[in-house]
């Protein structure tokens, strides 16, 4: 545990810049990839549970229920991961 706590610490911490603009790439992109999953989903939910198009039902499920929460998902996700990627073209 010694080893490798000493080895995080001496790893080289990178360019904040660097980690901003990995950040922000991951966040931009995984909201796009979870907006796009969420309405692959939700167009198929709405397919297979036969919901009603009558005053745009089926818009508002697909919408509310899946396209904003994946939009959400993605964009946390690709922060995390961006932010890590970052970590790792550092050392």
């Amino acid at each position: 545990l010694r080893r490798w706590l000493r080895g995080r610490q001496q790893a080289a911490p990178g360019d904040p810049l660097a980690r901003t603009v990995w950040s922000l790439l991951g966040l931009v992109l995984g909201a796009c990839i979870g907006g796009i999953a969420g309405m692959g989903l939700g167009i198929a939910y709405v397919d297979l549970a036969n919901v009603s198009s009558f005053e745009g039902l089926a818009g508002y499920t697909v919408m509310f229920l899946f396209v904003l929460p994946g939009i959400l998902v993605g964009m946390i996700a690709g922060a995390v991961a961006g932010w890590r990627r970052s970590r790792r073209a550092a050392a």
